[in-house]
C-alpha cells in the first residue's frame, strides 16, 4: 500500500531553516554572473487554434521566433494559464483550456522573462481570442471558430472571408473546427472556417474542389445532439464550464487508504485516484454521489505506478516526516506537463468528477529548489486549467496565502487543520463566491471547532491522520 501524501503542516524549524538559507551570503563565489540571454532573430509570433471558444474548451497555442531554450508563461487576459520552454529553434507548443472570463475579445500573451528576474520581459507575443457565451441548451452545439485545422495558418487561410458557405458549408477533410468539434445545426465553420474563394483552410489542406458546396451540410451531422467535441459546450447545465460545480454546503467523506467504506450518507467522496477503480467510482455514482480524485501534484513517491517517469533532475529534498517522498521542481513544467496530464486523464477515464491536487504549496517548504510564490501560482493555475479542460472540477489544497489569486481558477478548497493553525479566514473568498471550503481536523475535538466552522459556512469534519476510514466525525 502506498502511503498517502497528505500531511499536517510542515514544522516551524523547517520554515526557519529555509529563511536562514535565503538570507545566507554567498561565500567564495565572487559576484554572480548574469545568465546569458539567447539572441532573438525576429519578433516573436503567436497563433491560436481555434481563435474562439467557450470556457473550458481547448486552445492550441503555437509560437515561433522566441528566444531558444528560454522559459516563459502564457496569460489569458491577465490570468496565467500555462508555462513553456522554447525549443532550440525558438518554437513554442502547448495546449490550454479557456479560463473563466466574460464573453468577448481578450488578449492572449506569451512572455519570456529575463533569467533571474521576475519582472523584466524579454519577449512578448500577442494574439486575440474571443470567449463565447456558454449555451444554455445542447441543441445548437459549439460555434467552433478560429484557426481551422492545423497549428499555423497556411498560404490560403488569411482572414475570414465574406463569401457564403451555403447552409452548412462542406469543410472537406481539414476544414472542421478542430478541437472545438461540430458546429451545431447550421454547421458553419466559425469566424475563420468559411470556405471562401481560395477553397483551402491553410495548413490543414483543401476544403474541397469548389470550396462552397453549400447543399449537403456535411459538417452538421452532430447538430441534433449539440455535441461540441472537446469544448464540452453542450450547455446542458447552463453554467460556466462543462464540469461539476460543487455547492458551498457540500457534505463529504475522505478516505485515502484501505477498502473504501462507500456507505457514508454524504454528497461527495474524496478517494485515491490510483488505488481505486472505475468500478468503485461507478458504485458511488449509482448512489448519487460525486467522486473526487486525490492526486499528488507536488511531490514524488516511489510506489506509484508512474514513478519511473520522473527524471532525477526534477526530484528535490525529502518531504519532512515522509521518508522517500521528494519534492518536485514545479518550475520545470515542460517535464511535468505530460506526467501530470496523464494522471488527470486517468481520473477522467475512471469517471471522477473532480481532482484534489495535493502538495501545491512547495514555495512554503524546504524543497531543494528556489521556488517562488509566483512560480507556484503559475503551476497551480496550469493544474486548474488542465483539469477543467478535461471536464472536471478542481479543489485548491491548503496554501491559504494565495487564495485571492487562485480562487477564480478553482471550484472550492480543501484545507487541513485551519482551525488548529488559525487560518480558516484565509479561505473566506471561496465562501463569498458560494464555493465550498472543506476543513479536515486531526487533533481537535469536534466540540472545539464545529461551532466555528458552522458559523463561517465551512464544511468541517474530524478524521484520523492515516485517512483510512477509522475516524469520521462530521460537523453537519
Amino acid at each position: 500500500m502506498v502511503d498517502v501524501l497528505h500531511r499536517p503542516r510542515i514544522g516551524l524549524l523547517a520554515a526557519l531553516g529555509a529563511l536562514v538559507a535565503m538570507l545566507a551570503p554567498t561565500c567564495g563565489a565572487g559576484a554572480r554572473t548574469t545568465p546569458r540571454v539567447p539572441a532573438r532573430q525576429a519578433p516573436a509570433q503567436l497563433v491560436l487554434a481555434p481563435a474562439a471558444g467557450t470556457i473550458g474548451s481547448f486552445v492550441s497555442v503555437r509560437g515561433r521566433d522566441f528566444r531558444p531554450r528560454l522559459s516563459g508563461i502564457v496569460l489569458f487576459s491577465r490570468r496565467r494559464v500555462g508555462a513553456f520552454r522554447a525549443s532550440a529553434s525558438g518554437r513554442v507548443t502547448l495546449r490550454i483550456a479557456v479560463p473563466r472570463l466574460r464573453a468577448g475579445l481578450v488578449g492572449v500573451y506569451a512572455e519570456q522573462l529575463s533569467p533571474g528576474s521576475r519582472r523584466a520581459t524579454l519577449d512578448r507575443a500577442l494574439a486575440h481570442f474571443r470567449v463565447l457565451s456558454t449555451p444554455t441548451s445542447g441543441t445548437a452545439g459549439a460555434s467552433g471558430s478560429g484557426e481551422p485545422g492545423g497549428p499555423e495558418p497556411g498560404a490560403g487561410s488569411g482572414a475570414p472571408t465574406t463569401s457564403p458557405s451555403g447552409p452548412t458549408g462542406s469543410t472537406g477533410e481539414g476544414g472542421t473546427t478542430g478541437d472545438t468539434g461540430a458546429t451545431g445545426e447550421t454547421g458553419p465553420t466559425g469566424e475563420a472556417g468559411g470556405t471562401g474563394s481560395t477553397g483551402v483552410t491553410g495548413a490543414t489542406g483543401e476544403t474541397g474542389d469548389t470550396g462552397s458546396s453549400g447543399t449537403t451540410g456535411a459538417s452538421g451531422e452532430t447538430g441534433d445532439t449539440g455535441s461540441s467535441g472537446q469544448t464540452g459546450s453542450s450547455g446542458g447545465t447552463g453554467v460556466e464550464g462543462d464540469w461539476w460545480h460543487p455547492p458551498a454546503s457540500l457534505t463529504w467523506y475522505w478516505q485515502l487508504q484501505g477498502t473504501v467504506n462507500n456507505s457514508e450518507p454524504v454528497a461527495a467522496y474524496d478517494i485515491d485516484g490510483f488505488e481505486n477503480s472505475a468500478g468503485e467510482v461507478a458504485t458511488l455514482h449509482a448512489q448519487g454521489k460525486h467522486v473526487i480524485c486525490y492526486i499528488d501534484a507536488g511531490t514524488w513517491e516511489p510506489g506509484r505506478p508512474d514513478s519511473g517517469r520522473f527524471p532525477e533532475s526534477i526530484l528535490g529534498d525529502d518531504v519532512e516526516g515522509w521518508p522517500g517522498e521528494r519534492w518536485l521542481d514545479i518550475r520545470q513544467l515542460g517535464v511535468l506537463d505530460p506526467i501530470m496530464t496523464a494522471r488527470f486523464e486517468m481520473c477522467k477515464e475512471k469517471g471522477f468528477d473532480a481532482v484534489e491536487p495535493d502538495n501545491i504549496d512547495a514555495y512554503e517548504n524546504t524543497t531543494g529548489f528556489p521556488i517562488t510564490a509566483a512560480q507556484q501560482l503559475t503551476y497551480d493555475e496550469w493544474i486548474a486549467s488542465t483539469v477543467h479542460g478535461l471536464g472536471m472540477a478542481v479543489l485548491q489544497k491548503n496554501d491559504g496565502q494565495q487564495v485571492k489569486e487562485l480562487r477564480p481558477d478553482f471550484d472550492g478548497a480543501l484545507t487541513e487543520q485551519c482551525n488548529q493553525y488559525h487560518e480558516c479566514a484565509d479561505f473566506e473568498p471561496y465562501l463569498a463566491a458560494g464555493e465550498p471550503v472543506l476543513d479536515a481536523e486531526y487533533n481537535l475535538s469536534t466540540s472545539s471547532f464545529c461551532a466555528a466552522d458552522d458559523a463561517a459556512g465551512i464544511m468541517g469534519a474530524r478524521f484520523n491522520l492515516n485517512l483510512n476510514g477509522a475516524v469520521f466525525e462530521p460537523c453537519w
